[in-house]
């Protein structure tokens, strides 16, 4: 039977992405066994792309994403464009002159690289947290010359509330501004600054014109104020238990918190073991025992200098690691929740492993 859904659209931080920058193995399974199904799954954040990266090569996805919280749809392996909503010259330039004057900290981002005036304790976070590296620049030299996307505010106390709200308030006419977190940082409020004509839920629109996906059939899953549009124009809305109440409140279902893998709940409720599902299939089902051999094979990011493991057989089974030997690991324990064998087995020689399982 055919499922009624046929894309699955995910919020990243406090979604699917956990306080400590972690995605769970079951999460990961679930979407894979997902994309067995022939279901398209695509993240939206309100996140730059290159702090997405790692996250799509783990998730083992392909194809076309939503970035800057609605102002980019873009597919990041083909370096496709599929939307862009920029903010325009002459309101960037206001909008730098404005911050300056009330001395309120400002960030422009451009789609590959974000540019600041001065570094302040946010710089720390968007290095350790999101693996973003500033760079430090006259803004009248990037505006009119850059293709500015959006700009970031920071909120972690009173004052920057205060500078914050002026801001917003004055350029409620020409700019939008959208609040999203992260559970890393509690305390802090990252502010989207971005074209008014912005949204999650007008760039699901685009996402869905260019899929040829009616928005009917498609899964939208989030915690943030800023996935609201989102959900709204969703046919099925998804609230994460950890959601705030306002998105809680327009949802279908509030499935478990990130730190649950409430993903992987509401994937295994509407689309694998829900009536509208096919079951819950595995690759290998069916099999009378046996044993199976696996490849896991490592790459390094030469950037990072973080290792990736992944399994070509099993395309949910990927993960990451700051050594070759973590990256393997938990890569074999995604394959083990996977398959769930009786026994596991493996032996690596250069950038390869062999997985051996036994299916008894």
């Amino acid at each position: 039977m055919k499922n009624i859904y046929e894309l699955i659209v995910i919020d990243l931080d406090g979604t699917i992405v956990d306080a400590h920058g972690n995605i769970s193995n079951a999460d990961k399974i679930a979407i894979a066994e997902a994309r067995t199904l022939g279901i398209r799954v695509a993240l939206s954040t309100g996140r730059v792309v290159d702090a997405c990266r790692k996250y799509i090569t783990e998730l083992g996805l392909d194809g076309v994403h939503i970035f800057f919280d609605g102002a980019l749809v873009y597919d990041p392996s083909l370096k496709d464009m599929i939307y862009s909503q920029p903010i325009k010259t002459e309101t960037l330039k206001e909008a730098i002159a404005f911050a300056r004057q009330n001395r309120i900290y400002i960030e422009l981002y451009a789609i590959d690289r974000y540019f600041v005036e001065e570094i302040n304790w946010a710089d720390k976070i968007h290095r350790e947290f999101f693996g973003l590296h500033s760079t430090l620049a006259n803004f009248d030299d990037i505006a009119g010359k850059e293709t500015i996307i959006k700009c970031e505010l920071m909120v972690h106390n009173d004052a920057e509330e205060a500078k914050y709200q002026r801001f917003i308030e004055h350029f409620k006419d020409k700019l939008r501004g959208s609040i999203a977190r992260t559970p890393a940082y509690p305390d802090v409020r990252f502010v989207n600054v971005v074209d008014p004509r912005v949204s999650k839920g007008s760039a699901l629109e685009k996402l869905a014109e260019h899929l040829d996906i009616d928005l009917d059939r498609v899964m939208a899953i989030g915690d943030g104020t800023n996935d609201l549009s989102l959900l709204e124009k969703a046919g099925l809305k998804i609230a994460m238990g950890n959601a705030r109440d306002e998105l809680k409140s327009i949802a279908d279902h509030v499935t478990l918190p990130v730190d649950k893998s409430g993903v992987a709940a509401a994937i295994n409720k509407f689309i694998l073991e829900g009536e509208t599902g096919r079951g819950k299939p595995r690759p290998y089902d069916g099999m009378d025992g046996g044993h199976m051999k696996f490849r896991i094979v490592v790459e390094k990011d030469p950037e990072t200098n973080e290792f990736s493991a992944y399994c070509p057989e099993l395309p949910g089974c990927n993960s990451c690691g700051m050594t070759e030997e973590d990256a393997v690991a938990n890569a074999t324990e995604a394959i083990k929740l996977y398959l769930e064998p009786s026994e596991i087995g493996k032996e690596c020689t250069g950038k390869v492993c062999e997985v051996e399982v036994n299916l008894d």
